[in-house]
């Protein structure tokens, strides 16, 4: 062989090698942004299901709050599925 062939061969191969590592890298990066996506809806998930906490926790707190400042209605605490305060039956004539 001689030494235009083998610069042929040589090239083509570095050729074929830089095609290889450029979808090796475009499928990891592809990979890379799924998981990225997958990560921030889970975070979203989370922080959804905490403000809903945090939410039925302030709904109580407001409840006891205002069964303490008024003395005709009693102080009992009933969290329920739905997350509202219990309904007073106390006041039910």
């Amino acid at each position: 062989m001689n030494d235009t062939t083998n610069a042929a061969k040589n090239t083509t191969v570095a050729d074929a090698l830089n095609a290889d590592i450029e979808r090796i890298a475009g499928d990891l990066l592809g990979v890379g942004r799924a998981w990225a996506a997958h990560g921030l809806q889970v975070g979203r998930s989370a922080l959804q299901v905490s403000a809903h906490s945090l939410g039925v926790t302030a709904r109580l707190l407001d409840d006891l709050a205002r069964r303490f400042t008024d003395p005709s209605r009693p102080v009992v605490v009933d969290a329920s599925a739905d997350g509202e305060p219990a309904k007073d039956d106390s006041t039910a004539g």
